[in-house]
């Protein structure tokens, strides 16, 4: 298990694209958020399961430089990653 902060990760909601999208940065894209599932563009990639997946309600959107690196179900976030306690 690798140990990842908030910074680097954020949780879809079906209420967030927006700070899912502020969150990632760079050139991140919404391409359609209907409360159960966000596409997008990220760093020239399309989030139509070629390469990342869509995100759906209580997935989880891994990032960095601007990018996304990887779009996880629930599930295998747990099973990854363990969320380090935000600083005091």
């Amino acid at each position: 298990m690798k140990i990842i902060t908030y910074a680097d990760a954020i949780q879809y909601d079906g209420t967030n694209g927006a700070a899912v999208a502020t969150a990632v940065g760079g050139d991140f894209e919404i391409t359609s958020d209907d409360g159960q599932t966000l596409n997008f563009t990220s760093c020239g990639n399309v989030s139509d399961g070629s390469w990342l997946s869509p995100v759906v309600v209580s997935g989880w959107v891994r990032h960095g430089a601007g990018c996304v690196h990887q779009v996880l179900t629930p599930a295998e976030f747990a099973a990854a990653w363990l969320i380090a306690p935000e600083p005091a």
